[in-house]
C-alpha cells in the first residue's frame, strides 16, 4: 500500500477482484486523515485611538493614559491615528481612553480573513497545474447541474459540503444515503466542495450532489444494487453520474443500466482501476462511459492504473486531497478521485451548455484532453489529461509539458549504441527505442540494460530487450518477471546488431535506464543468426512519435514480415483521431511488408493520429505482434 508522509490514522479502502462483488476503486491506495497544520491564530486584537490634534497638554495626557493601558507604545498610523497593542483588557481600555481628555475617537482594530479554502494552495495544485480548473472557474461555475455520486453514500452534514440533494440506500434500503466508509464523501468533495468559504478544500464544480448508496461500509456493492442506483440515478434528474467503482468482469445488468442512463440524458463517469493491468474492468470499460485514468502531478501516467484501449481519458490521481466524514479531511491515492475530477469537469461545461447532449458532453470533454504519454491517443493515458480550461472555451493544452517527439523509435531510426547508452526520461511507456551496434570481426556481445528503484525503493518499471541480427531476425529476448529493473542479452555476431528496449509496465521510466555493453572476440563458428522472430515494425512514415507530419500523405509501415491480406479489416488496422479518440474511415493497401493506410479525409493541422495494428498475421499464418505507432502532424504555416 501506498502512502503519503502526511497521513495518519490510515483509512483503507480495498477492491475486490471477485464477482459478483463489485468494489471502490482504491486499490493500491489509501485514505487518510490529513495530518493538517493548525489554524494560524488570529492576530492579536488591538484598539486604533484618534488623538486631538491640538491641545498640547491634552495630548500629554491622552498619551500617558495610552501607556496606562498597554504594555507597548503606540504606534503612529499617520495623521493623529494611532495603533494600541499589548492590551489586555480591550473594553476597560477602550473605555479609560474614551474619558481621556485629548482623545478624539477609539475604535478596535478588527481582525478580518481573505476568504477562499484554507487547504487549496498548499494541497490541491493539480487543480491548478494540470487541469487549469482555476482559469475555468473564471467562466463556468457548474451550477444548475446535479451529479450523482453512486458510492458508499455521502456525509449530510460536512460543513464544507454543499446541502445534499434526496438520495437513496440500496444498501439498507431507506433514503439515508448517509457514509459508514468514507470514499463516498471523499469522491462528492472532490467534485463539489464549496469553494471561497474560509473552509477546507476545493471541488471541481459547484453543482448539487445526488448521493446513491450502494456499496457497503466496507466499500463492497453488487451489480443488482449498482445497477438499480445507476437507473435511480437517472430518473431522479442525474446529469453526471460518477462510479468510482469498478470490478474485472463484464455483466448485462451493469451494461443496460448504464444504457440507459445515457439514454435518458445522464453523461456516466467511471474509473478504471487500480491493479495496473490490462485487463478492462467494468462499468469502465463499456463503450458508452467515460473510462478515467490516473497520472501523478508531473502528467504522468501512475503505476497503479489499470489501461487498454478501452481507456478514454486520464486526470490527477496522486496526493488528491477531499473531505471524510465527521468534518475530516484527508488525502489519497487512486482513479477513484480521478473519475470525480472529470465528472466535475462535465458539470461546469454543461452549466454554460445546457442543451448539449450526453454525445456532444462526452465528445466536448475528449475534445478538450491534453496530449499525455506516447504521442497520440495511446492505451496507457487515452486522448489524454483532461484541460478543464479549454473544455470550457479558454485557453486549449495540445500537450502536456512531459509529452513531446521521441528518436530511435524504429530499426531504421535506430541511435548508436555505445558503452554507456540512456534511455531517456522523456520515453514514455510501450515506445520502442533502438540502438544499433557496428560489428565487424565475430564478436561476444552482452547488452545489460538497468533502471534505478524510485527514491522509495519502489520499482517501477519493467524492461524488455530484444537483440536482432542485421536482417531483424531475432537473436535474444529478455522479460524477466523478477529482477524487471535489469534485463541482459547476448549473441555472437559477425555483422551489425540492433537492441530494441521498452518499458511495458503501466508506467513512464521512473528514472533513466543505462545499457551497459561487454564486447569480447569470439571464434568465427560460434556466429549465431537470428529466427524467424521478427520486430512489427521496421520503418514507418511518418516517424513513430514525431512531430511535423504530412496532412496529406498517405502512411506507410514497413512491416518485419509479410502481412496476409485476410487479416485486415476495420478492427485490425485503425486510425485513430487524437481529438475525438474515435476511428477515422480509410483504405488499407499491402504490398509485401509495406502497408499504406491513405484516409479518407485530410488529417487535421496540429493534431495527434495513431496507427493501432492489432491481430494481424504474417503470410506464413504466425500471428504479428500488436503495434502502434503515434504522430502528430504539421502546424499551418
Amino acid at each position: 500500500m501506498r502512502r503519503s508522509s502526511v497521513l495518519s490514522g490510515v483509512l483503507a479502502i480495498a477492491i475486490a477482484s471477485a464477482v459478483p462483488a463489485i468494489a471502490a476503486s482504491s486499490a493500491m491506495a489509501e485514505l487518510g486523515q490529513l495530518d493538517l497544520p493548525a489554524p494560524s491564530a488570529a492576530p492579536v486584537k488591538g484598539l486604533i485611538v484618534k488623538l486631538d490634534p491640538v491641545g498640547t497638554v491634552a495630548r500629554a495626557t491622552a498619551r500617558r493614559t495610552v501607556a496606562r493601558v498597554s504594555s507597548r507604545p503606540p504606534k503612529p498610523l499617520g495623521g493623529s491615528w494611532y495603533l494600541v497593542r499589548g492590551v489586555d483588557d480591550l473594553t476597560g481600555a477602550r473605555a479609560t481612553l474614551t474619558a481621556s481628555p485629548g482623545v478624539r475617537r477609539v475604535q478596535v482594530d478588527h481582525v478580518r480573513q481573505a476568504f477562499g479554502d484554507r487547504y487549496y494552495r498548499r494541497y490541491q495544485p493539480y487543480l491548478r497545474a494540470s487541469m487549469d480548473v482555476n482559469a475555468a472557474w473564471k467562466q463556468s461555475s457548474g451550477r444548475g447541474v446535479t451529479v450523482a455520486v453512486i458510492d458508499t453514500g455521502v456525509d449530510p452534514n460536512h460543513e464544507d459540503l454543499p446541502k445534499l440533494l434526496r438520495g437513496r440506500d440500496f444498501v439498507g434500503g431507506d433514503m439515508n444515503a448517509s457514509d459508514a466508509n468514507g470514499h463516498g464523501t471523499f469522491v462528492a468533495g472532490v467534485i463539489a466542495a464549496k469553494r471561497n468559504n474560509g473552509r477546507g478544500i476545493a471541488g471541481v464544480s459547484r453543482s448539487s450532489i445526488l448521493p446513491v448508496r450502494v456499496l457497503n461500509a466496507r466499500g463492497f456493492g453488487r451489480d443488482s444494487d449498482i445497477s438499480r442506483g445507476i437507473r435511480w440515478a437517472a430518473n431522479n434528474g442525474a446529469d453526471v453520474i460518477n462510479l468510482s467503482l469498478g470490478g474485472g468482469r463484464s455483466s448485462r445488468i451493469l451494461k443496460n443500466a448504464v444504457g440507459y442512463a445515457t439514454r435518458k440524458g445522464a453523461l456516466v463517469v467511471a474509473a478504471s482501476g487500480n491493479s495496473g493491468r490490462t485487463r478492462p474492468m467494468y462499468p469502465a470499460a463499456y463503450s458508452k462511459v467515460v473510462a478515467v485514468g490516473a497520472t501523478d502531478l508531473k502528467d504522468r501516467m501512475t503505476w497503479f492504473t489499470d489501461h487498454g484501449p478501452w481507456l478514454d481519458v486520464v486526470a490527477p490521481g496522486v496526493n488528491i486531497a477531499s473531505t471524510v466524514p465527521h468534518n475530516g479531511y484527508a488525502i489519497g491515492d487512486g482513479t477513484s478521485f480521478s473519475s470525480p475530477l472529470v465528472a466535475g469537469a462535465a458539470a461546469l461545461a454543461l452549466s454554460d451548455h445546457r442543451r448539449w447532449s450526453v454525445a456532444t458532453l462526452r465528445a466536448n470533454l475528449v475534445r478538450g484532453a491534453a496530449d499525455a504519454g506516447p504521442v497520440g491517443p495511446d492505451p496507457y493515458t487515452g486522448v489524454g489529461v483532461i484541460d478543464v480550461d479549454g473544455l470550457v472555451g479558454g485557453r486549449a493544452k495540445s500537450s502536456v509539458s512531459t509529452t513531446g517527439p521521441s528518436s530511435g523509435t524504429t530499426p531504421v531510426t535506430a541511435r548508436p549504441l555505445g558503452r554507456d547508452s540512456i534511455v531517456s526520461t522523456a520515453t514514455p511507456e510501450g515506445t520502442d527505442c533502438w540502438f544499433r551496434l557496428v560489428v565487424t570481426d565475430p564478436t561476444r556481445v552482452t547488452v545489460t540494460a538497468k533502471m534505478r528503484t524510485a527514491t522509495s525503493g519502489v520499482l517501477r518499471g519493467n524492461i524488455e530487450m530484444a537483440m536482432y541480427d542485421s536482417s531483424f531476425g531475432r537473436l535474444d529476448l529478455a522479460n524477466s518477471r523478477t529482477g524487471a529493473g535489469t534485463e541482459t542479452v547476448r549473441t555472437v555476431a559477425d555483422d551489425d546488431l540492433y537492441v530494441r528496449v521498452r518499458n511495458t509496465k503501466a508506467t513512464r521510466w521512473p528514472s533513466t535506464v543505462k545499457l551497459g555493453l561487454d564486447r569480447v572476440a569470439a571464434s568465427a563458428g560460434n556466429v549465431q543468426t537470428g529466427s524467424t522472430r521478427r520486430p512489427s515494425l521496421v520503418e514507418t512514415t511518418p516517424v513513430a512519435e514525431s512531430y511535423g507530419a504530412s496532412r496529406l500523405a498517405d502512411i506507410d509501415l514497413i512491416l518485419g514480415s509479410a502481412i496476409s491480406g485476410n487479416s485486415i479489416n476495420f478492427r485490425s488496422v485503425q486510425l485513430i483521431d487524437g481529438e475525438t479518440g474515435l476511428p477515422m474511415p480509410r483504405s488499407v493497401s499491402i504490398n509485401g511488408q509495406t502497408l499504406t493506410i491513405d484516409p479518407d479525409a485530410r488529417l487535421g493541422a496540429a493534431r495527434t493520429y495513431s496507427v493501432n495494428l492489432t491481430g494481424l498475421r504474417t503470410s506464413t499464418g504466425r500471428s504479428l505482434a500488436d503495434t502502434r505507432v503515434g504522430f502528430r502532424t504539421a502546424t499551418p504555416s
